[in-house]
C-alpha cells in the first residue's frame, strides 16, 4: 500500500490511537426474565419472537416457533399468542436459529444472539404466503378500512393539514389499533413522521404500505420523493414510475422522477417527464420553464431553450428565478456543449433549491411537502440527534448494561478481524452555498485500505490508504477518515468515554434494533474523533444515536453531532450518519459489519461541506509464507 498523503486544509479525522486502559465488561442487570434475579437462572435470558406477515401485517393464525441451537444442543418450540408473539423465558446465552412455520405460509428464520445473563433479545420473522415463485405478494385491492379506522385517519388527515402533530399523532394511533397492518394506516404514519422530519421512520411505514397494496398511489408518491431526498435514485424512480402511471395528471410526480434521471444522466428520458410536468402545472408552477430549459441546454436543443426562457421571462418578470433565467440567455446558450458537461446537480438545482419542496399528494385537494434530508434543498443538513426522538415500538424494556455488553462483543470482534481488508469507494464531494445548493462538486472512486491492530493492551490503531483508480483523478480538498473503525466507541477501551441511555425498542428496514444515546462525557477527553492541521490535531467531543440490532447486537446505524462547536476551529457543525451492511469473508469464517454509505455534513470556517462514501466489493487480503498476496471477495 502506498502511504497515506497529508491533503492540505482540513483533515477530518475518526481516529483510535491513544493509549487507554483495559475496562472491564459493563455490570449485569440486577433482575433477570419476569422480575426475577439474573443468579437464580444463572447464565439466561429471554428470546421474544414475532411474526408477521409481508408488509409487517398480523398473521390470521398462529405460528409455531421453533429455537434452536446446534452446538449447544437446545432447541424449545411454541406457539404465537394473539399479537403474534412468543416467549422463551428460560434459554441459555448463545447463538440460535429461530423458525417459524404457520398455514398457508412459505417458513422462515432468523438469527439472534443472546450474549449477557438476564438480557432479553427480540427478533421479528417475515412469513411470506405460498404460492407460485415469483409471484407477487402485494394485494390486486386495498383491504377493507372500517368505519371507525376511517374516521380517526380522516382526522389524521385534518390535523396534518393544520401542522398539529401531536393531534394527528394520536388519530394515527387510534387507527393502528382498529386497523393494525392496514396500508392506509401506514401511510398517514409515513406522512406524519415527513412532517416530523424523521425519514427513516416515514420509509419504514410507505414501504409497508406498497409492500400490503402497491397500487396505493400516494403512498408510492410519498416514497418516491422521501427516496429522491435520500439520494437513492433507482429506487425512487421504481416508486416514481409507478405514481405517473397511477396518477397521469401528477405533475409533481413527473418533476420528481425527471430530476431522479437527471441525477442517473438520463437526460433522454428526463426530457419528456419535464416537458410533461409544464404541461399539466401551467401556471402553477412556472418555474419548470427554466427546469426544462437547462435539459433542453445540456440536450443541445438552444433554440427551444430559448424560447422557454424568454417566454418565462416575459410572464413571470417578478419570480425568483428570473435571475438563473437571463443567466442561461446570457452563457449557456452560447455554448450547449459546456452546458451539456455541467453536473446534475447544478442542472436541477434552480427547480431543487427555489420550488417548495417536492409535494405528496393525498386525495383531492391535500398536499405535503417533504423537509429537506439532504444538502441542495432548503435545510442543508439533517436534524441534530438531540432534535429528533426514534419512534420506540412496543413497551420492551430496555438494559443499557445488557445491550452495551453485547455491542462490546461485537466491536471485540470487529477490532480482532478487521486486518487488511480493502473496498471499492466512491466519494463524492460538495460545497453547499448559502441558499443549499451544491456547488464545486466532485467524485472519485479509491481503492480502499484499511487494518486495526492493537499496538499494546488497551491500545487500538487504525490504519487506512486510499488509492484513487484512475490516475488522472484531482486529489479532494478535505478528506474523512476512521468511518471503518466508528462503531469501536462501544468497544471496552473506549465505552467507559460516554454517558449512555437505551431509549427503546425501535425497527431498521423493518427488524427490530435497540436506540442508544450517547455522549462524551464532560470529565474525559475524547479520543475518537480529530481535525487535524500541518499545525497540529485537535480532538472534538461527540454525541450520537446509534441502532443496535436486537437479535445480535451489531450496530445496524450510527449517527453523531459535535457535543458543542470548536471555537479555535470555527467548527460550527458537523453531522455523520454511517449505515452498516454485513459481509462475510468465507476463509476465516466470519460475517464482520461494515460500511455501506456514510454521510458528512460539515459547516467549517464559514464553508459548507458535504461528503457522501459509498463502499463496495469488500475483500480480505492475506499473505503466504512466500510474500505472494491473494485476495478472496465475499
Amino acid at each position: 500500500m502506498s502511504s497515506r498523503r497529508v491533503v492540505p486544509g482540513l483533515f477530518l479525522l475518526l481516529v483510535l490511537t491513544l493509549p487507554a486502559k483495559g475496562q472491564s465488561q459493563a455490570p449485569l442487570p440486577t433482575s433477570g426474565p419476569a422480575g426475577d434475579s439474573t443468579s437464580r437462572y444463572g447464565a439466561f435470558g429471554q428470546v421474544i419472537v414475532r411474526v408477521r406477515a409481508a408488509g409487517g401485517t398480523p398473521l390470521p393464525a398462529a405460528a409455531t416457533i421453533r429455537l434452536y441451537s446446534n452446538p449447544a444442543s437446545y432447541e424449545q418450540t411454541a406457539s404465537t399468542q394473539d399479537n403474534g408473539q412468543a416467549l422463551f423465558s428460560i434459554v441459555p446465552v448463545g447463538d440460535y436459529q429461530v423458525e417459524a412455520r404457520a398455514p398457508g405460509y412459505e417458513a422462515g428464520s432468523e438469527s439472534l444472539s443472546l450474549l449477557s445473563p438476564g438480557a432479553a433479545a427480540y427478533v421479528y420473522v417475515d412469513l411470506r404466503p405460498q404460492g407460485p415463485a415469483g409471484a407477487a405478494v402485494s394485494a390486486t385491492s386495498p383491504p377493507a378500512l372500517p368505519l371507525n379506522a376511517q374516521r380517526e385517519l380522516d382526522a389524521a388527515a385534518a390535523a396534518l393539514r393544520s401542522a398539529d402533530l401531536t393531534k394527528a399523532h394520536d388519530h394515527v394511533t387510534k387507527a393502528q389499533k382498529m386497523a393494525p397492518g392496514h396500508p392506509e394506516v401506514y401511510f398517514l404514519e409515513g406522512l406524519l413522521e415527513i412532517q416530523k422530519n424523521r425519514p427513516e421512520q416515514a420509509r419504514a411505514a410507505l414501504e409497508r404500505a406498497v409492500g400490503i397494496y402497491s397500487d396505493h398511489a400516494g403512498a408510492q408518491s410519498a416514497l418516491g420523493a422521501l427516496l429522491y431526498r435520500q439520494s437513492e435514485f433507482k429506487a425512487a424512480i421504481a416508486a416514481l414510475e409507478k405514481t405517473v402511471q397511477l396518477q397521469p395528471l401528477a405533475w409533481q410526480a413527473h418533476r420528481t422522477l425527471a430530476l431522479c434521471y437527471l441525477h442517473e444522466n438520463a437526460l433522454e428520458k428526463a426530457r419528456p417527464l419535464a416537458e410533461r410536468a409544464l404541461e399539466i402545472a401551467g401556471e402553477k408552477a412556472p418555474e419548470l420553464h427554466v427546469f426544462f430549459a437547462r435539459i433542453l441546454i445540456a440536450l443541445g436543443e438552444k433554440e427551444k431553450a430559448r424560447q422557454e426562457l424568454q417566454f418565462f421571462l416575459a410572464h413571470y418578470p417578478g419570480r425568483a428565478e428570473a435571475a438563473e433565467a437571463k443567466r442561461l440567455l446570457a452563457t449557456s446558450l452560447e455554448d450547449a456543449g459546456a452546458a451539456a458537461q455541467s453536473d446534475s446537480r447544478a442542472q436541477s438545482s434552480a427547480t431543487d433549491g427555489q420550488a417548495k419542496g417536492d409535494f405528496i399528494s393525498y386525495g383531492p385537494g391535500m398536499e405535503f411537502a417533504l423537509s429537506a434530508s439532504r444538502p441542495g434543498v432548503g435545510r442543508w443538513a439533517p436534524p441534530a440527534v438531540d432534535e429528533t426522538l426514534p419512534a420506540v415500538v412496543g413497551q420492551a424494556a430496555c438494559s443499557v448494561e445488557s445491550v452495551l455488553a453485547g455491542a462490546a462483543r461485537r466491536a471485540t470482534a470487529l477490532a480482532e478481524n478487521l486486518e487488511r481488508v480493502t473496498a471499492n469507494e466512491r466519494i463524492e464531494h460538495s460545497e453547499i452555498d448559502r441558499k443549499g445548493r451544491s456547488r464545486k462538486t466532485q467524485s472519485i472512486q479509491f481503492d480502499y485500505f484499511v487494518s486495526i491492530v492493537e499496538t499494546r493492551p488497551g491500545n487500538l490503531a487504525v490504519e487506512e490508504d486510499r488509492i484513487p483508480l484512475h490516475r488522472s483523478a484531482t486529489s479532494l480538498p478535505y478528506m474523512t477518515n476512521g468511518l471503518g473503525a466508528l462503531a469501536l466507541i462501544f468497544h471496552p477501551y473506549y465505552a467507559k468515554d460516554y454517558d449512555v441511555r437505551c431509549e427503546g425498542l425501535t425497527e431498521v428496514n423493518g427488524k427490530p434494533a435497540w436506540s442508544v444515546y450517547f455522549r462524551q462525557r464532560a470529565d474525559v477527553p475524547s479520543r475518537v474523533r480529530s481535525y487535524r492541521f500541518r499545525e497540529g490535531s485537535f480532538s472534538v467531543a461527540l454525541k450520537g444515536r446509534a441502532l443496535i440490532a436486537a437479535n445480535n447486537f451489531q450496530v445496524l446505524r450510527l449517527e453523531t453531532d459535535l457535543v458543542q462547536p470548536v471555537k479555535p476551529l470555527r467548527l460550527e457543525q458537523e453531522h455523520l450518519v454511517i449505515e452498516y451492511k454485513p459481509v462475510d469473508f468465507k476463509s476465516r469464517k466470519i460475517r464482520l459489519w461494515l460500511p455501506a454509505n456514510a454521510e458528512l455534513y460539515a459547516s467549517f470556517r464559514g464553508r459548507r461541506i458535504f461528503h457522501h462514501h459509498a463502499f463496495t466489493e469488500y475483500k480480505v487480503f492475506t499473505v503466504d509464507v512466500t510474500q505472494k498476496i491473494t485476495e478472496e471477495k465475499h
